[in-house]
């Protein structure tokens, strides 16, 4: 429970508001696998050895580094992906580069396969939200308008994680299940 409150109070996610078609991202990643090419071999070894890494800095209470694993798999599916696929949208890559150049974040990613798409951001040690959304208002809305949909949210690590349990035996369907999330 400690170190689940500890990572929690470094995490942000930010509502970005840029879509990404996550068919046209998983037909390039499908494509380039097919090819079988040393570099994308080589990128599922890592990101395998990325999900070993994160396990031990997860269990060890290691921020900064579970921030550095989460950035090098982002980085890594952006490679599976391809530069041009889309998987990672200019205004995302500049919004990140800002926030590491400037010791905001330790890592960042984005989350999901596509859609409006939310950024998960570790913060750096001693770095709280409110100093990342003024640091957004003063340094990025400003060089850019694509900001504009960007929105910051809280997050919270669910001990319970999702459940789902059905409400009718006699039929099954979409309505007959009930899905929901535990809050902290």
């Amino acid at each position: 429970q400690q170190h689940a409150e500890a990572f929690e109070e470094r995490l942000l996610f930010a509502y970005t508001g840029q879509t990404r078609l996550a068919k046209n991202i998983l037909q390039q990643v499908l494509r380039r696998w097919s090819r079988r090419s040393s570099e994308i071999v080589n990128t599922v070894g890592s990101l395998v050895e990325c999900s070993e890494n994160a396990r031990k800095a997860l269990l060890g209470g290691n921020w900064d580094e579970m921030a550095r694993i989460i950035h090098k798999s982002f980085d890594l599916k952006c490679i599976m992906a391809g530069e041009d696929s889309g998987a990672q949208p200019e205004t995302v890559k500049i919004l990140i580069s800002k926030l590491l150049e400037a010791d905001l974040i330790e890592g960042a990613m984005l989350c999901g396969a596509g859609g409006g798409g939310f950024l998960l951001l570790l913060l750096s040690q001693g770095v709280c939200r409110q100093t990342i959304e003024n640091f957004f208002e003063s340094d990025i809305v400003l060089i850019n308008r694509n900001f504009e949909d960007f929105k910051f949210q809280e997050c919270h690590i669910s001990n319970k994680g999702l459940s789902t349990s059905i409400i009718d035996d006699e039929l099954i369907g979409v309505d007959s299940f009930h899905l929901s999330w535990h809050s902290p």
